[in-house]
């Protein structure tokens, strides 16, 4: 009997939960439910947090585009027309040798290649140059060209070498290879510059003739251009004449001279 009352004793001890809590301290209730105003901030930052992420990770991805650079120098004259080309027509610029107006109009375009420029401009397009000197009070300048007039310069070459046997008649060996090479430059050059500013602003379209592939439609078609006058009429003031080229002297085979 006694066993069985210590028995039941130390249940109830081990159970003590279940008495009256005599302490006479206040219980406290203890929630696992989160406040609304808890909740509601903790959607806001959740949100929050969503949004810059997208927009960070859409910014990242997208395809940035660089700012266009400026002219290369100051003054040039930019303005653009629509024109409509037809590329069946005959130019000035193409053709046999035996029609000397065309050796004429390509010296007459490019008449205005060499330009003089400032410190200042050649600096802002991270480059050098020979010195042309100084004109008066006027601050010393350099010789240039316009990037255009490589390109033109490389067309009128593979002209020549088109007639060769023409333009150089009588060149050495030496010489053929080094104008090979010069042509295979303006070839990747003229590449370059078509695809650095391609024409977007023309459509190339295609017809049947006799042919089992349909051909190029040359006829009419409409091209953004800039207004080649105008350009040329703003760089009028720069330009270096032959007589100013002819006079120039190579410091450097001075030196070679002085040894």
């Amino acid at each position: 009997m006694e066993e069985r009352e210590a028995h039941y004793s130390l249940l109830r001890r081990r159970g003590s939960s279940e008495e009256k809590d005599t302490s006479g301290r206040p219980k406290v209730a203890y929630s696992t439910t989160i406040s609304t105003p808890v909740l509601i901030h903790l959607c806001i930052l959740l949100l929050y947090c969503t949004v810059t992420f997208t927009i960070i990770k859409i910014h990242s991805s997208a395809p940035r585009s660089l700012p266009v650079l400026p002219n290369a120098i100051n003054g040039l004259t930019t303005l653009y027309d629509t024109r409509v080309y037809n590329l069946l027509n005959h130019s000035k610029y193409v053709g046999p040798p035996s029609d000397q107006s065309i050796d004429e109009s390509w010296i007459e375009l490019l008449d205005p290649m060499y330009i003089r420029v400032q410190r200042s401009e050649l600096e802002r397009n991270g480059r050098t140059s020979v010195s042309l000197g100084r004109n008066g009070k006027e601050p010393e300048s350099f010789l240039a060209w316009l990037g255009v007039f490589h390109e033109l310069h490389c067309v009128k070459l593979l002209r020549q070498w088109k007639y060769k046997s023409h333009y150089f008649p009588n060149i050495t060996a030496n010489e053929a290879d080094n104008l090979e090479s010069h042509t295979d430059h303006c070839l990747d050059r003229i590449r370059a510059a078509f695809m650095c500013h391609p024409d977007t602003s023309s459509l190339v379209t295609f017809n049947w003739s006799n042919n089992q592939q349909p051909v190029v439609n040359g006829t009419k078609t409409l091209h953004s251009c800039i207004n080649w006058k105008e350009l040329i009429e703003s760089t009028r003031t720069r330009a270096v004449s032959p007589q100013e080229l002819a006079i120039l002297k190579n410091p450097l085979s001075e030196i070679g001279d002085n040894n």
